[in-house]
Formats: structure tokens, C-alpha cells, sequence
């Protein structure tokens, strides 16, 4: 009987990251514009479950060998994210910098999410942009993500969120916050003035489309659709839940 509950549970943890795997790819293949024809290549190849064929009555039964035990599908680098990426629990967050709930979810919801589950490896947060204010908006994405070409996109999205104006970021502004973070101005410069994000960012927005997103913020806590700010009361019990029924 332990010997059936441990293959039972290897089963589940395999599906947990098999699911984890498929949601990340796919959001990938839409961000890009296209479904992938073969998965990014991650860090730890993540090795599905091998199809058991039935032997014909002239066939001898194969010799079976050890299951291949499961590991993390890692994050593709171009989604900003933040974690463990073994974490038991993924929240993909679609949000915009001149969203006010989605400053609010960030300044509160996630910093809780943050001390309490993501820096003891529990959860792993992906964010993903959903433009629904225009230029302005889509710019100030633009920014964050050439802070991240010098490793530095959370620290600039709090920026954007501590300092929120509610309808648009100055370039002076957005030069502001990365001179606030020393980052290198003629590169950060030559990003934003290049639009080299802008077409990323738009297909952000057409990934949450295709996912049923209508509004920010909408998160999804492993492939759970949840709308609409939730504060961290709120969110707490359903991590909890997903963390107690992924092995």
C-alpha cells in the first residue's frame, strides 16, 4: 500500500508540472505570435509521461524501465518572473502601470504574496502586460522591460506603481527611474527610443485575450482565472488550497 501511494502521488506531481509546463508554453507561443512548434528550451527538460503501446500477440511485453522523475519546466526569460521555479504554485498576473487596481494589487496584494510565499520558495509569480489605456500605457511597459535587459524589471515596476500618476509617465519620468536605479542610460535610452518592446508588449495584451482576460488586474493562480483586485486575505486561502492539493 505505500509502494501505490507513493506511485499515486509521483502520477499527480507529474501532472502538476506537465499542466505548469503546457500554461507556460502556451502563453509563450501566443506572446511571440505563433504556437511553437517545439517547446523553449528550459534550464531542466521537463520529461512527460512516455504513452504505453499494447504488445501484439507475436511481441514480447518491453522490458520496463524507471519513470524519469519530474522537474520544473522553467520560466522562458522574456516573461518578468519572480521565485522558485520549483514552487508548487505559479500566479501568471496580467496588469498595466497606469491601472490603479492594478497599483493597488501591487503595492499590497503581491508584497504580502511576496514575504510570505514567494521568498520561502512556495510560489512563483510571472507577470505578462494587458494594455488598456493606449501609448502611455504601452510606453511605460516598454520601459520596464528595457530594465530588464539590465536585470532590473521588478525594481523598475515598483518604481512605476510606488510613484503611479493614473494617466501618463513622462519620458522625463520613466529616465527618472532608471537613472534612480543607476541603470546605463544610453542603453536604457536606445530601448525605449527604438521601440524595441513595443510589439512584445502589444501581444502581451493579445495573450490575455486569448486567455478570457477582459480587465486588470486579472491573475491566475495555476490555471484558476481570478478577476479584479483580491486583496491578500483573499488570496491567501485559495494559495493555500492550491499548495495543499499540489504534491
Amino acid at each position: 500500500m505505500k509502494k501505490a501511494a507513493s506511485c499515486s502521488q509521483e502520477r499527480a506531481r507529474s501532472r502538476s508540472w506537465w499542466l505548469r509546463g503546457t500554461a507556460i508554453v502556451l502563453l509563450l507561443g501566443l506572446l511571440l505570435g505563433c504556437a511553437p512548434s517545439t517547446p523553449p528550451t528550459p534550464t531542466k527538460q521537463f520529461v512527460a509521461p512516455a504513452t504505453p503501446t499494447k504488445p501484439s500477440p507475436t511481441q514480447s511485453a518491453p522490458t520496463p524501465t524507471p519513470a524519469a522523475s519530474p522537474t520544473p519546466f522553467a520560466v522562458p526569460e522574456e516573461l518578468p518572473s519572480k521565485g522558485s521555479p520549483e514552487a508548487k504554485v505559479f500566479i501568471v498576473e496580467f496588469s498595466e502601470f497606469l491601472c490603479p487596481w492594478c497599483a493597488r494589487f501591487a503595492t499590497e496584494t503581491v508584497r504580502e504574496v511576496e514575504k510570505e510565499y514567494v521568498n520561502t520558495g512556495l510560489v512563483q509569480i510571472i507577470f505578462i502586460d494587458f494594455i488598456l489605456h493606449g501609448e502611455p500605457a504601452v510606453l511605460a511597459a516598454e520601459a520596464a522591460h528595457c530594465a530588464q535587459d539590465q536585470g532590473q524589471f521588478w525594481a523598475y515596476h515598483d518604481l512605476l506603481f510606488d510613484n503611479f500618476v493614473g494617466n501618463a509617465y513622462s519620458r522625463e519620468q520613466l529616465d527618472g527611474f532608471a537613472r534612480k536605479l543607476n541603470l546605463d542610460m544610453a542603453a536604457f535610452g536606445r530601448c525605449l527610443d527604438s521601440r524595441k518592446y513595443q510589439i512584445f508588449v502589444l501581444a502581451s495584451t493579445q495573450v490575455g485575450e486569448d486567455a478570457g482576460v477582459e480587465g486588470t488586474p486579472t491573475i491566475f493562480v495555476n490555471l484558476q482565472m481570478i478577476p479584479g483586485f483580491v486583496p491578500f486575505a483573499e488570496l491567501k486561502p485559495i494559495i493555500e488550497e492550491e499548495l495543499k492539493n499540489t504534491p
